[in-house]
């Protein structure tokens, strides 16, 4: 798993605690912190994208990114 410590540690002390239910309020209020800062880079990558000029490339770099979002 990769989370950021600057992040999830701001809602407890080890990922593990994350599995236990009683820390489900912690465990979503940690997620959306993670969505939050994942979306503000989202003009970014649509301003690289739209410099992408051979179709294969925009391919390889836009599917990840619309995974990913879809995933989440």
């Amino acid at each position: 798993m990769f989370w950021p410590k600057e992040v999830w540690g701001e809602y407890a002390t080890t990922l593990e605690d994350f599995k236990d239910p009683e820390n489900a309020d912690q465990a979503v209020a940690c997620l959306n912190h993670l969505v939050t800062d994942a979306l503000r880079h989202v003009p970014e990558c649509f301003e690289y994208m739209t410099k992408l000029t051979s179709p294969s490339v925009l391919s390889f770099c836009a599917i990840p990114q619309v995974r990913s979002r879809s995933e989440v």
